[in-house]
């Protein structure tokens, strides 16, 4: 959809499947790039049954698929991930080559998470995965963090810690009053810029 060497693979949510991001997906299309996206075993018409090292595999899988195209210019792929598609879209970033990174209103890692919906829970019945905040430390790539400051679902503060963690070359933009899984509805136009003007800075 857009110059040959340039190209988005979006790694979405837990809620829902790829077809319900269409709307964000035609933003992004609109900005121009070749986008790709998939859904996680066990997500919309995939087989199998999600599991925590398995959805990891997809998002490498899903990686390696792309660079397999030979209409593709592995020099120039972005990595874009929302909310738990946020922490796989770290896991590639930490162990594959990309040219940027974009997350969107993404965790730390899954304990932090269970600490926050269940702190009752016992920390040792929880496998320590997805680890952004230690993996992102190895990320060297230019790096667009996007959080809504009202998020009732990863707090924002969780953002903050990433952008902390990541290191230079970095942006953290804030979306005030944004919720999880509204950010483009609320401000559609700045989520455009922001993402053209990051594209722009990191040379694509």
């Amino acid at each position: 959809g857009g110059p040959p060497n340039r190209t988005l693979i979006y790694y979405h949510g837990n809620a829902g499947n790829m077809g319900d991001r269409l709307p964000k997906l035609r933003k992004l299309h609109g900005i121009g790039m070749n986008i790709f996206i998939f859904d996680y075993r066990g997500y919309g018409g995939s087989q199998g049954m999600p599991c925590l090292h398995g959805v990891v595999g997809d998002s490498l899988a899903a990686y390696r698929y792309v660079l397999s195209r030979d209409d593709i210019d592995p020099n120039h792929i972005i990595l874009y991930g929302e909310s738990l598609g946020g922490a796989m879209a770290i896991q590639v970033a930490a162990q594959e080559k990309f040219s940027g990174l974009i997350l969107e209103s993404t965790f730390t890692s899954l304990l932090d998470m269970k600490k926050r919906a269940y702190p009752f829970f016992p920390d040792r019945l929880v496998p320590n995965e997805y680890r952004s905040l230690d993996l992102i430390r190895e990320v060297h790539e230019p790096i667009l963090i996007m959080h809504g400051t009202k998020d009732r679902t990863i707090p924002f503060t969780m953002g903050e810690q990433l952008y902390k963690a990541a290191p230079y070359p970095k942006r953290f933009i804030p979306f005030e009053g944004a919720d999880h899984s509204d950010i483009i509805d609320r401000e559609p136009e700045k989520y455009v810029n922001i993402i053209e003007e990051f594209l722009v800075e990191i040379g694509e």
